[in-house]
């Protein structure tokens, strides 16, 4: 009972299931190996607690707890996980790694009576009352960051001379290249990292903006030499050292998240984003064809850049200052840069995404009810903007249902073994089918838990494809998912009144 109210008011606080926290340690923190580094236990001293099955809280009941070591550095406290299940991390060693998540604390009753905790509840639900912010499915914002307001930084520009600048948010979601050349309009680049003070203003920001569950934004390392995303001979190759577009000396190796060059139709990852933890990732940036991203970005500015007749409104009416960020603002609204529409059957169509968790048939009802059906993919640019889309909404935690299916296993009926081929994958509207090459690596899988089969598709956080199972309502995890609707639709009284958590651009 305990464990499922934790996981309950995690959704609720959050509006999805999303990582956070708890309070499970290693008795032996100090660990060198990648043994067991010895029993766990809470926090608060209350005996640990797990099924006589001492693995059926664990995530792969064989892979955790795995005390993956990382820099010399074990995992000896515990996460729980979307699906409530336990992971171990490493969670005290930020000069090494980082895993910022939010967490879940055990109080006593009388909380709200201590001045000193709630000198530090600004962002504090307990499922009934929420203190500093609106409600529990809005944005959390800081009413203290973590640095002041005020934050400027010194660069050598391309006139050899050193110039303030400062961090500014681009809330447009555009792909690497785009967002340099904007900055560049403004007479800045894409953002570079020069320091450890620098890292924690942009990580601020970040939250700042998008409430504690983050997102991902673009930042200006590239690999050079790659910057035209050419041929990529092997995943995880070596292909260039990385550097900031500004030419500011490279800073912030320790933030990596491990990440290994993923080779997509010949394009490797050469251009970086912050993830929603704050580490360093590598994507595809400017090859939209080949499954590039489309994020906000960070900008590094002059402090004069809205003098700059150059940083013309299609540019700065989407630009967030830190400076002016309250405890009020609203996150402005994603904006692309063109409206995005494609066709079937000849028809204009557009793409939602409905934040509300559900089963994959649940949401296919929904989207039905507004002339449409869970979304298709046909094409690198249509994954693209859905993924871009998908993000938006949820941040950069979880998956997306979309509209793939095997058909003859609609009703999620017994699969007999693991990787079992039940059929033919299909999109639900009728489109023909896409995307072999975007199953995420070892999916599909058909991975059968209590005799249920995995028949739907996600579109996980890489932007690729998972095979889940969809429709079983005793097993089934619930997800947003992304609609494929007519250009019209909200002409339609019946999907209107089912639109209230549509995110759209």
């Amino acid at each position: 009972k305990e464990r499922y109210h934790v996981w309950s008011l995690v959704y609720r606080a959050f509006g999805f299931p999303r990582t956070v926290w708890v309070g499970g340690v290693r008795e032996d923190v100090v660990n060198h190996t990648h043994d067991d580094a010895g029993p766990w236990h809470w926090s608060d001293g209350t005996p640990f607690w797990q099924q006589p099955d001492q693995k059926v809280y664990w995530k792969n009941a064989v892979g955790e707890p795995n005390n993956e070591m990382y820099q010399g550095v074990g995992e000896e406290y515990l996460i729980m996980n979307e699906n409530a299940r336990y992971l171990d991390k490493a969670g005290c060693h930020s000069d090494l790694i980082v895993h910022n998540e939010p967490a879940v604390y055990i109080l006593p009753h009388d909380w709200k009576s201590h001045p000193d905790c709630v000198a530090v509840a600004d962002n504090f639900w307990d499922g009934q009352t929420q203190e500093g912010v609106a409600s529990a499915a809005s944005s959390s914002f800081m009413t203290q960051p973590l640095l002041p307001n005020s934050y400027t930084v010194t660069r050598n520009t391309d006139d050899d001379k050193s110039h303030d600048q400062e961090f500014i948010l681009s809330m447009i979601y555009n792909d690497w290249c785009q967002h340099e050349q904007y900055a560049q309009q403004c007479g800045g680049h894409l953002a570079s990292i020069e320091n450890e003070a620098d890292y924690a203003y942009l990580y601020s920001f970040l939250h700042a903006v998008f409430g504690v569950w983050g997102s991902c934004t673009l930042i200006g390392g590239w690999q050079q030499e790659n910057t035209s995303d050419t041929l990529s001979i092997a995943n995880g190759a070596q292909e260039g050292p990385w550097e900031w577009s500004d030419g500011t000396p490279w800073f912030g190796d320790k933030y990596w998240q491990r990440e290994d060059n993923t080779v997509k139709s010949g394009v490797g990852e050469h251009h970086l984003y912050l993830d929603q933890n704050g580490l360093y990732r590598d994507l595809k940036a400017c090859s939209l064809d080949a499954g590039g991203w489309l994020l906000p970005a960070f900008y590094l500015l002059p402090t004069n850049w809205r003098q700059n007749p150059h940083c013309t409104p299609n540019i700065t009416n989407h630009l967030v200052d830190f400076a002016e960020l309250t405890p009020q603002t609203s996150i402005p609204r994603p904006h692309h840069p063109q409206p995005f529409t494609t066709t079937r059957n000849q028809e204009p169509k557009v793409y939602v995404v409905n934040r509300v968790g559900r089963d994959w048939c649940a949401h296919e009802t929904y989207a039905k009810q507004c002339g449409g059906h869970l979304a298709s993919l046909s094409n690198e640019q249509e994954l693209a903007y859905v993924n871009s889309l998908s993000i938006a909404a949820r941040g950069a935690v979880g998956d997306t249902l979309i509209g793939g299916l095997q058909r003859i296993n609609t009703s999620d009926t017994l699969s007999f073994k693991w990787g079992a081929d039940e059929g033919p994958w299909e999109w639900s509207d009728g489109t023909p089918w896409w995307g072999d090459h975007w199953w995420s690596p070892g999916n599909p899988n058909n991975e059968v838990s209590r005799g249920v089969g995995e028949h739907y598709v996600t579109l996980d956080n890489q932007g690729q494809f998972n095979d889940v199972s969809g429709c079983n309502s005793i097993y089934v995890k619930y997800r947003m998912a992304a609609y494929i609707l007519p250009v019209d639709w909200q002409d339609n009284p019946e999907c209107v009144a089912i639109a209230e958590h549509f995110i759209y651009f």
